[in-house]
């Protein structure tokens, strides 16, 4: 990813990226990282930055965007008074002001639910060709590698996607897995063992040493079936372990997640927009 350029206006600051993932089929930039309480300030920064992006060549500004989907993206807009979760994008009253009286709008809409784990187990279709285990910390580099290979076929048609190289993707992932719970990174297997299939959740660390929730963060399924199998798994494994309830973060609207946390007994209490604005 091409190195960011800092702009700020008084106390508040933002960082730009000049090529971004296409929007619209046009070329993009993004801009994320944007500081500030001051909306005025804030608003005039960003008109700045969609003057110079436009100047660039850029026909579309998306934010908040560091670069691109894999790295932080969105803002929490709406929602209940829940404290946020780990790695959950935060929530920024004058930044969405000052979006929106910059000419922003959003373009694309997201949800957390929670489901508790309370109650009578939810039954789940078995499969007679798949089966799901957890991650092997033996083996932390290979099974990155095969997150890797999934996740490049099965985000390939999401919004915004951008293919990442293997060290980019790893260096995204290493710094959690002194913290991965096995049993809440999981993979879907064919019946050769050729993985159709990952998730990858963790503990709601935020909560402090003891936390209550389990956050199912990522899924991502090259076999149909294969999604709703480890979402129905994780919700067992985070059971066995004693957690209270799971998190099914940042689902995107029109995504099947949806659906399949609703099936898993999720009412959401959070949302999320990506905004953009038109340029000249």
């Amino acid at each position: 990813m091409v190195a960011p350029i800092r702009r700020a206006l008084g106390d508040c600051e933002a960082q730009l990226w000049l090529s971004a993932p296409r929007w619209a089929d046009r070329p993009t930039a993004a801009v994320g990282r944007v500081v500030g309480e001051d909306v005025q300030a804030l608003a005039a920064l960003l008109d700045g930055i969609a003057e110079e992006s436009a100047g660039a060549g850029a026909e579309w500004l998306l934010g908040p965007l560091d670069g691109d989907t894999w790295h932080s993206y969105r803002l929490a807009t709406t929602g209940s008074t829940r404290p946020p979760f780990a790695l959950e994008p935060p929530s920024a009253p004058a930044v969405e002001a000052a979006l929106s009286q910059a000419g922003f709008a959003p373009v694309l809409l997201y949800e957390s639910s929670y489901a508790p784990l309370s109650g009578r187990r939810i039954p789940r279709l078995g499969s007679q060709r798949l089966r799901v285990r957890p991650f092997d910390t033996s083996m932390a580099e290979a099974e990155l590698a095969r997150m890797h290979q999934l996740a490049l076929v099965a985000f390939a048609q999401a919004p915004l996607f951008t293919p990442i190289g293997y060290d980019a993707f790893a260096a995204l992932y290493r710094p959690a897995l002194a913290q991965v719970v096995p049993e809440l990174v999981l993979f879907a297997e064919d019946e050769i063992g050729t993985p159709v299939g990952f998730l990858f959740g963790l503990p709601d660390w935020v909560e402090g040493p003891r936390p209550r929730a389990a956050i199912l963060k990522t899924y991502a399924a090259v076999e149909p079936g294969a999604g709703a199998l480890l979402a129905g798994a994780f919700h067992d494994s985070a059971r066995r372990l004693g957690f209270e309830g799971v998190i099914h973060a940042l689902m995107h609207a029109d995504n099947g997640s949806l659906r399949h946390s609703r099936l898993l007994g999720g009412a959401p209490f959070r949302y999320y927009s990506l905004f953009a604005r038109r340029l000249a």
